[in-house]
């Protein structure tokens, strides 16, 4: 028998037959059909949720325009660290009286580089040397200045202001008034007295009352006698540096204002005695020893809080003493039982402003509690004027 061969045809053949049929056949897929809204609404609603969300923009940050250098902004990098928090933050306190009533200032511009003299509505005149005035860093200034200048001379505006008048160990003491002078700039950046200068003081003739000892104060509070080391020797006086005239640019504004430190002494050569010379700015006042015979301690009955001032003021000499607040009332150590006085209790509360006020009669052993009544600022200044 003859033998059977595959011819290469055959195999060939064979070979893609035999792949055809192995081949795996593609999986067919089948999506489920959406479902159709039932209703228009429905519809409508399910047009929206199939629209394509728009694209977020994601250059939000960029700016448009470079911004201008000289805009009062915060360039971070010239920033090297934060500021510095403070160590406690408390909540803003309430309004005190006395930042409503505290008497307004005058405001006057004039050029340091000259000699300047500012006169006051009450009387008292400033005299500044040329180039008297100077920054925290000892600099000169050379911009226009303005000179401000409250005067407090009468009780009521003494009361109104906040103005006590008592030594360093509390002793009561006499005032013939208190003084604030500052300097800034135009920025508002405080300015000193260079050293060797002092600005010169004349009060008015009013306020004439002999030597009186010298005294400044931070707050109006805390007076302290001028040391003796402490008094200027070779300050320039303003009429040794003047060239005639004063310097004024501008005109006085009002405005109220805070205090600062200072030193005084008395003006050497000067032959009116009113006139002083201080070798800084800030509170200034003339205070003078008040010895009356009789001394005692007295406690006012009333309502202690810190919305509260009470004062014992004795008209005719000029003395304003502060109580110390305790559990029932505000004492009162050291002072002449024999004498009339005042006591003036001022209240500033939920924005309204009450007074209270009772004359102690002289030898008096018991002080009644004082009653607070509300009144408007105006009332309040009347009623003081009659303590005069």
């Amino acid at each position: 028998m003859r033998p059977f061969r595959l011819t290469p045809v055959l195999l060939g053949g064979l070979l893609l037959a035999t792949a055809g049929g192995c081949q795996r056949e593609s999986a067919t897929r089948t999506e489920a059909a959406a479902p159709r809204p039932s209703t228009l609404t429905d519809e409508t609603a399910w047009a929206d949720s199939a629209a394509p969300l728009p694209a977020s923009k994601r250059d939000w940050h960029r700016l448009a325009r470079r911004t201008n250098a000289n805009a009062p902004l915060i360039r971070y990098r010239a920033v090297r660290r934060p500021a510095a928090l403070a160590a406690e933050l408390s909540a803003p306190s309430e309004a005190r009286l006395f930042d409503l009533t505290l008497k307004a200032s005058e405001f006057f511009r004039i050029d340091p580089t000259q000699p300047a003299e500012v006169r006051g509505r009450e009387g008292t005149v400033i005299r500044l040397a040329a180039n008297a005035l100077v920054d925290q860093q000892q600099r000169p200034v050379q911009e226009p200045v303005w000179v401000e200048l409250k005067e407090c001379f009468t009780l009521p505006e003494l009361l109104l202001s906040d103005c006590i008048s008592v030594g360093a160990g509390g002793e009561p003491m006499q005032t013939g008034g208190v003084l604030l002078v500052r300097a800034t700039t135009g920025h508002g950046q405080a300015l000193r007295l260079a050293s060797g200068y002092a600005v010169e003081l004349e009060l008015p003739d009013e306020q004439r009352r002999g030597a009186h000892q010298l005294y400044h104060s931070p707050d109006r509070q805390h007076w302290a006698a001028l040391p003796v080391e402490a008094q200027p020797e070779s300050g320039p006086a303003y009429a040794q540096a003047s060239t005639g005239g004063s310097s004024i640019i501008g005109a006085a504004a009002e405005s109220s204002a805070t205090g600062s430190s200072n030193l005084l002494s008395s003006a050497a050569g000067v032959p009116a005695e009113n006139a002083l010379r201080s070798a800084e700015l800030g509170w200034l006042t003339c205070l003078r020893s008040w010895h009356p015979a009789g001394e005692a301690a007295l406690v006012v009955p009333a309502e202690v809080d810190e919305h509260t001032s009470v004062r014992l003021v004795y008209p005719e000499a000029g003395v304003i003493i502060p109580g110390t607040p305790q559990a029932d009332g505000y004492a009162f150590a050291g002072v002449p039982a024999q004498l009339r006085a005042v006591v003036v209790g001022l209240r500033y509360f939920n924005g309204s402003a009450y007074l209270a006020v009772q004359e102690l009669q002289p030898g008096a052993a018991e002080v009644p509690a004082l009653e607070f009544r509300e009144a408007e600022l105006a009332d309040i200044e009347q009623a003081l004027e009659q303590l005069r």
